[in-house]
């Protein structure tokens, strides 16, 4: 196996999973350990972050980070998947509608705001996944979760389409937004199509293709945990760090640091605990 660790900006195209693009991965670098944050359905397209080699640690790190979504929302109908993987099982009146009133709308979600979970969703309730009470067509009360939406811009707008896009929070579900949306609007309401822009300040314009990408295109460790702040040592304590033993460390208030070496290579993340460091995650 290749010694390769580092992030990856993917492209994905719609009709393949987030596991397929691992897949690729996997096969192309010849890389036994890779994986991914944030999946995107087959319905859905655009940013991937896949993690080769040791940078898969660093993936619990970046999973609070905000996305940013682009969403056509199809006014006057619905599917029971609220995208186009299922058949229209529904159709109710569009009343007129205006930019003024599509904004009043849309911004009538921006803040904290309380979601109910799909059932083609992967969260877990009561030991089982809810897709897989969907499956059996099992009866089951849906959790809640609380989530923010940071913002919302109208982009366009017909008789009975609406394309948005929107900066949220991690665990935001935008199929069930846009429910929402042409709920209060007075009608129903699907996703015709899906596609994520960005992930913190990974943008999907610097992704890459799954049949372009190539070594070159690996962003490292360091880069990629651009809010974590980098503590550089001598080559004394790096011996200890790479033996996780805690570090009494002066002038640093930061919840979590990054180790480097001299050579500027990530060692470990250490997570302050009362009035020293603890290694929270080894990187070599």
């Amino acid at each position: 196996m290749k010694d390769l660790s580092g992030i990856l900006l993917i492209d994905k195209p719609v009709g393949v999973t987030s596991r397929f693009i691992c897949d690729k991965i996997q096969k192309k670098f010849h890389m036994k350990k890779v994986g991914h944050l944030g999946t995107l359905d087959p319905f859905a397209s655009g940013l991937l972050l896949i993690a080769i080699g040791k940078a898969c640690k660093i993936l619990k790190y970046l999973e609070n980070l905000n996305k940013t979504y682009c969403a056509c929302l199809k006014l006057g109908e619905t599917t029971p998947t609220l995208d186009t993987e299922s058949e229209i099982i529904l159709k109710k009146d569009i009343p007129l509608l205006n930019k003024d009133k599509i904004l009043d709308v849309l911004n009538s979600f921006k803040g904290e705001i309380v979601q109910k979970v799909p059932l083609t969703s992967a969260k877990r309730v009561g030991g089982k996944r809810l897709y897989e009470y969907a499956h059996n067509n099992e009866e089951i009360d849906t959790p809640t979760q609380k989530v923010n939406i940071y913002n919302i811009y109208l982009l366009d707008f017909n008789v009975d389409n609406i394309i948005f896009r929107v900066e949220v929070s991690k665990g935001t579900y935008i199929r069930t937004l846009g429910k929402d949306i042409a709920n209060r609007l007075n009608t129903i309401g699907y996703l015709t199509s899906l596609r994520r822009e960005a992930i913190g300040e990974f943008n999907v314009v610097k992704s890459v293709s799954i049949e372009d990408v190539s070594e070159k295109d690996l962003i490292d460790i360091k880069d990629a945990l651009y809010l974590i702040k980098k503590y550089k040592v001598d080559d004394n304590l790096i011996k200890k760090v790479r033996n996780g033993v805690s570090l009494k460390l002066k002038d640093i208030e930061d919840e979590l640091i990054l180790i480097i070496d001299r050579e500027n290579n990530p060692i470990a993340i250490y997570e302050k605990q009362n009035d020293e460091y603890r290694c929270s995650r080894g990187l070599w």
